[in-house]
């Protein structure tokens, strides 16, 4: 109906139109009706000529409407798929970004800083910060520091603040073991989150 409804706003397609379905008539009028000596044929024979005139003029209006119809839906289907096919490889694209971001989440920082604090769990059992010893703190600061990148903002402003206090001259520990037990139920919780974006198996204790 859009494309019939666009031909018929061109006045050069109007004007045809007129001329084509009014043609029969403008030629029974000013030949045939008037009875001129140029008449050929008789009553039965122009009828018969106006049916069959007619019938080619709307048989091929309506066989080219239904081709542009057919024309316009095929096309439109064939944007459709192509439309439905870049959305899906996007997604699919998307996808991966996102599951390359779990895995390098997981493999560059929360599972080796979950690594590092179970080591410090088997050598000192239940721990704080202030139980490590100085070399195992300044290590553990300095992995912390330099994985960040991985990391969310909560963690990110965790680290902040054990840094700024471990870097003072008269460090708070009561500060430091509180932040250090936050950030290791942090990274246990993400660990577990990452695991089950990434479809590996349950860990179970």
């Amino acid at each position: 109906m859009d494309i019939i409804s666009s031909l018929l706003k061109n006045k050069r397609v109007v004007y045809f139109l007129i001329f084509i379905l009014s043609f029969p008539l403008i030629t029974n009028l000013l030949v045939f009706s008037w009875g001129t000596t140029i008449t050929h044929g008789t009553l039965d024979t122009w009828i018969s000529f106006f049916a069959t005139y007619y019938g080619a003029i709307v048989g091929g209006i309506i066989a080219g409407a239904l081709t542009l119809i057919g024309v316009k839906m095929t096309i439109s289907s064939t944007m459709e798929g192509v439309t439905r096919t870049i959305e899906e490889q996007k997604n699919i694209r998307n996808q991966e970004i996102l599951t390359r971001t779990y895995m390098d989440r997981l493999n560059k920082f929360y599972g080796p800083m979950d690594a590092l604090i179970n080591k410090y769990q088997f050598s000192h059992g239940a721990h704080d910060f202030n139980k490590l010893d100085a070399d195992e703190q300044i290590y553990f600061m300095e992995f912390l520091s330099a994985n960040l990148f991985y990391s969310d903002s909560e963690v990110y402003n965790i680290a902040l603040e054990m840094s700024w206090e471990f870097k003072s001259k008269h460090s708070d520990y009561a500060l430091l073991n509180e932040k250090y037990r936050e950030l290791r139920t942090i990274i246990t919780n993400e660990i577990e989150l990452l695991r089950k974006e990434l479809k590996l198996p349950e860990i179970r204790f």
